[in-house]
């Protein structure tokens, strides 16, 4: 098997403005499983939202050791809005959990 270090998703706006039809799968908790499968320990899975539902956040809580959802303010034309950027670590459990990554965006 192939590890690897992150894995990312900008491929809609999140599950609830879908591209296709299709693409639903990618939010679902079974390919998100999949994605932490074959990540290395310390690896992430990061997916870019628009707006984060309930049942992505609740998916993502139920496979990764550490999840955060990190606000990025974002400029649409003249208007200003804020997406979501929800990203779920995978930690080896000897290692304590640290907030880490929003250290890493804000800092």
């Amino acid at each position: 098997m192939c590890w690897s270090r992150a894995w990312a998703s900008d491929v809609d706006n999140g599950p609830e403005y879908l591209v296709y039809d299709d693409n639903a799968a990618l939010y679902d908790q079974r390919f998100l499983a999949q994605c932490a499968d074959g990540l290395s320990f310390g690896g992430v899975v990061a997916i870019w939202s628009a707006d984060p539902t309930e049942e992505l956040c609740a998916a993502l809580d139920a496979i990764f050791a550490d999840v955060q959802c990190v606000d990025v303010p974002v400029r649409l034309g003249q208007r200003q809005s804020t997406y979501t950027l929800l990203v779920g670590s995978k930690r080896p459990t000897a290692e304590p959990k640290t907030s880490g990554l929003r250290d890493t965006v804000e800092g």
